[in-house]
């Protein structure tokens, strides 16, 4: 499964799994820390760029 950042196309997180996860459990799994966000909700990526839970989106692969 992909998460991606619907804001700006940004693959966020690519998991290879044999079972189904939330949206942050993929998330934590790749390294981001959910448990620390600014006054507005965001979270920073992996370049250093805001991103918001409710814009990523997941993408299953076949």
């Amino acid at each position: 499964m992909k998460i991606i950042n619907t804001a700006n196309g940004k693959v966020l997180a690519d998991v290879i799994s044999n079972r189904r996860m939330s949206i942050e459990e993929a998330l934590e799994l790749v390294g981001f820390d959910l448990s620390q966000c600014d006054d507005e909700g965001a979270y920073i990526d992996d370049d250093g760029e805001q991103f918001w839970l409710e814009d990523c989106e997941e993408i299953g692969e076949d």
